[in-house]
């Protein structure tokens, strides 16, 4: 995989990095707008791109969403099912039971999200 170094949010440096061709893209800055920015002329440049991207909030989600990403994690999100998951194993029998409860919360916090409701966790 060739590592290219420039800054995404500029169409060109996507254009040589073979955005129209690509199937998949990450973005994952440290800057939100810039995220926001990639996430928009990727899908514009490449309509069947899929987009996998992270936000800083559960609220920022849908709108990356609207800019065309597929995909959004939100950091939010991430650290309290972390922290959840780090209290659960204080009582579970095992593992298996873990990952089971924090892959049940993780979907109804993007099912409420989905439906713009607050997150439970």
């Amino acid at each position: 995989v060739p590592i290219i170094i420039g800054d995404a949010t500029y169409e060109s440096i996507l254009e040589y990095a073979g955005i129209a061709r690509a199937r998949v893209i990450v973005v994952a800055t440290s800057d939100g707008a810039a995220d926001r920015r990639i996430v928009y002329l990727a899908k514009t440049m490449n309509p069947d791109i899929h987009i996998i991207t992270r936000t800083e909030f559960l609220g920022e989600a849908p709108h990356m969403s609207q800019l065309g990403a597929d995909e959004v994690v939100p950091k939010e999100l991430e650290a309290a099912v972390e922290i959840t998951a780090c209290a659960i194993r204080r009582f579970a029998d095992s593992e298996k039971e873990v990952a089971d409860i924090v892959s049940c919360i993780r979907c109804e916090a993007i099912e409420a999200q989905k439906k713009g409701l607050p997150p439970t966790t």
